[in-house]
């Protein structure tokens, strides 16, 4: 600080307010007040911020958890026992919420593809079961014309009608075994 005297004189004052230590071999050794001051004031700062962090990464370690869980429990397609909310964080409840969403979304996809399963199994069923009834009669009346006295030519086709109809007979109850057998059995297969 300056001060300026009644001669004309400036007078500079300097103020030095350090607490010196009692023991004068200390002086010597450590630092004074004001530095060891700082020095403690900078290590709690350096300690609240390493015990924040690490609180926080737990937090969100345990909040990364529930997404984690809910999202591998929509790709086991175990929508039942998934937990979609209960998340602390507004942005992971979002994300939970989401995964709900897709959830939601995907066992009704599932429903309707089963159901669209069912249907054409259902369709092949009574198409199968009504290709029968012409087929029987193809069979009966080639078997009718086997019986004839027929060229050669003609016995040759009337053969050829009725390994036609048993291929097709044949080939039909392939069919309705295929689509009678359970999904999950043929994709064990």
């Amino acid at each position: 600080m300056t001060s300026k005297l009644q001669d004309g004189t400036v007078c500079l004052l300097q103020f030095d307010y350090a607490v010196p230590y009692s023991d004068p071999a200390l002086r010597g050794v450590l630092p004074d007040m004001q530095t060891v001051h700082c020095i403690l004031g900078i290590l709690l700062l350096i300690g609240a911020v390493v015990w924040s962090t690490h609180r926080t990464g737990r937090f969100l370690t345990r909040e990364t958890e529930k997404l984690t869980a809910a999202a591998q429990a929509v790709a086991r397609k175990d929508l039942d026992s998934a937990v979609f909310s209960g998340a602390k964080v507004r942005e992971y409840e979002s994300a939970l919420q989401a995964l709900q969403t897709m959830g939601d979304e995907l066992t009704g996809s599932l429903q309707k593809q089963w159901d669209m399963e069912q249907r054409q199994r259902e369709q092949i069923i009574r198409l199968s079961h009504k290709l029968k009834t012409p087929l029987t009669i193809i069979e009966g009346n080639a078997e009718l014309l086997a019986e004839d006295d027929l060229t050669e030519e003609q016995r040759a086709q009337v053969e050829a009608i009725l390994q036609g109809a048993e291929q097709t007979r044949t080939y039909l109850g392939k069919i309705r075994a295929e689509v009678q057998t359970p999904l999950k059995y043929r994709q064990r297969k």
